[in-house]
């Protein structure tokens, strides 16, 4: 559930910066293919050196959800590495992961639902709420909380 982008030449002016317009353009392409519900747009600095080491930071949002990434320049081409400082989460895939566990801990069908938004952005430790319906349609709530950059969690169930 996590994101690592690699973005190979991403455009390098001749003064050997990389263009804050294609590497927004990279990133927002990898987004959009990896959380296509989410409707990404991102905005990155100008006037990045293109030298390895190089750290940068821009700003996606995704789902009305902003969240900022890490960037590192990994060689030569405005080449770089993205990484977000928040866990980006698909409620429908936690909600199948959710209910599998709850079923299998309660020896019984259970369905959840963890809302319509397409992608959560949650910091790591952070939580968010979702509702499990047990067998006779008693709603219990759900409290997930992420515990890694991957989007991997744990849960509490009420």
């Amino acid at each position: 559930m996590g994101l690592l982008i690699g973005v190979a030449g991403c455009g390098v002016s001749p003064s050997h910066t990389i263009s804050s317009t294609s590497a927004a353009g990279q990133i927002q392409a990898q987004l959009a293919s990896r959380y296509p519900g989410s409707h990404p747009s991102v905005t990155c600095p100008g006037q990045v050196p293109d030298r390895v080491g190089t750290t940068f930071v821009c700003q996606a949002t995704l789902a009305g959800q902003r969240v900022d990434l890490d960037a590192t320049v990994t060689g030569g081409g405005g080449s770089f590495t993205v990484t977000p400082r928040a866990a980006i989460v698909s409620p429908a895939k936690a909600a199948g992961v959710l209910a599998g566990e709850i079923s299998r801990q309660t020896h019984a069908a259970v369905t959840v639902d963890c809302g319509k938004a397409p992608d959560l952005v949650v910091a790591v430790h952070g939580s968010f709420d979702c509702t499990a319906t047990m067998p006779g349609g008693r709603p219990r709530p759900v409290r997930v909380t992420v515990a890694d950059i991957a989007g991997n969690f744990g849960f509490t169930l009420g």
